[in-house]
């Protein structure tokens, strides 16, 4: 297992031509300023897929 894992930071395997490009966009809404409790909503893109991430988080 110590292989792949060294293998796997080299630098030497990482080139221009493998990277995959993503990108993605996020709004926040506050619903209970009080108790700090935040909607969010998320979106990211790549080439193959759009992905789509809802939370419903509470701050502590």
């Amino acid at each position: 297992m110590e292989n792949i894992e060294n293998e796997a930071l080299a630098l030497s395997n990482f080139t221009l031509r493998k990277l995959r490009f993503s990108g993605g966009l996020g709004l926040r809404f506050i619903l209970k300023k009080n108790e700090a409790l935040t909607l969010r909503f998320d979106s990211g893109a790549c080439r193959e897929k759009i992905h789509y991430y809802f939370n419903l988080v509470e701050a502590s």
